[in-house]
């Protein structure tokens, strides 16, 4: 058997994917399995287990064509976009499973500022499976893991008696940005016991540069420095991970590291929670929360509460808690 799993990003979205190819795997142990995925997500495919072949999506006419010939005999969707559609319509031998998106349960969930709503995103992409004769939902839900690759990183000295904390600052947008100020004042409070890995995308080294102004022997500003298997394996050598509602959020959890997650214009109703039980959410509740999908450039109400109302202090009181 052949099977051809799409997903073409982003960083969290994938993660959330791995409990699907795991269960793929376990129902047919012997079967191909390849995953279809932009280049940028490759190296993190590969720390799923489970994957013989990584697909790297080319936009070409030649390349869709070229998957017409590819003999699957089943196409995972776990994209459900248009760009997945065109490729799944290109295999038209196979048969093609999509996820139940849940579309208008998440358009309620914001429109209505719901507190409750989705259990995980993971018990969506596994719909996808409930026509396979052999598929039955696994209680409790299977969360995502990930393999450390074995890689040399270069990782910084770290301070001996000190616990290493790595702070994710940035997000996709900013209003699922906690302000970067307030984790300034947190680092500050915590530098005689706590050592802070400062980590991101290069776009976002100057977050770190705000966070440790004035306080350098605090930490280190890592921003753009690793691939995401180095991440990954950064990431693995930490006590605690802090992040806003993001892509490294649900790393930290696939690693079962300890972590602090800031949720502010999304929510964990939405079902992007990180499936981890020493996970921590600081999730403020106005009334205006959640007020989109996937986050936006500005607050619409101006008062940006849902992260302006989470103190330094509460943040700090909570590090010490999971220390």
């Amino acid at each position: 058997m052949k099977i051809l799993i799409i997903r073409l990003s982003s960083l969290g979205d994938i993660v959330l994917t791995q409990p699907i190819t795991a269960e793929l795997r376990r129902l047919y142990p012997k079967a191909q399995i390849h995953y279809l995925t932009k280049a940028a997500f490759a190296g993190l495919v590969g720390t799923f287990g489970t994957i013989d072949r990584i697909i790297l999506y080319d936009i070409s006419l030649a390349f869709h064509l070229e998957q017409a010939h590819s003999g699957y005999d089943l196409v995972i969707d776990l994209h459900a976009k248009l760009a997945s559609f065109l490729i799944s319509l290109c295999c038209f031998r196979s048969k093609v499973l999509r996820y139940h998106k849940a579309r208008s349960i998440r358009t309620r969930i914001v429109k209505k500022h719901l507190k409750q709503g989705i259990e995980s995103t993971v018990v969506l992409y596994l719909s996808a499976l409930n026509r396979l004769p052999d598929f039955r939902a696994s209680e409790p839900l299977s969360k995502p893991v990930l393999i450390v690759p074995e890689l040399d990183v270069d990782f910084p000295p770290i301070p001996p008696g000190k616990t290493i904390t790595a702070i994710f600052p940035g997000a996709t947008h900013k209003t699922k940005m906690i302000p970067s100020q307030k984790l300034a004042e947190t680092v500050q409070s915590l530098s005689e016991s706590h050592y802070f890995l400062i980590l991101g995308s290069s776009s976002e080294h100057w977050l770190g540069e705000i966070i440790l102004k004035g306080q350098a022997d605090a930490g280190i500003n890592l921003c753009g420095k690793y691939t995401i298997p180095e991440l990954i394996k950064a990431i693995s050598n930490t006590d605690l991970v802090i992040s806003n509602d993001s892509g490294p959020m649900h790393l930290a959890a696939a690693l079962g590291k300890k972590q602090i997650a800031f949720f502010g214009a999304t929510h964990p109703a939405l079902g992007f929670a990180p499936l981890n039980p020493d996970a921590a959410l600081i999730v403020k509740n106005p009334d205006c929360q959640p007020c989109s999908l996937h986050g936006g450039e500005a607050c619409p109400r101006r008062d940006f509460r849902c992260m302006n109302d989470i103190s330094p202090s509460e943040i700090v009181q909570l590090i010490q808690k999971l220390s």
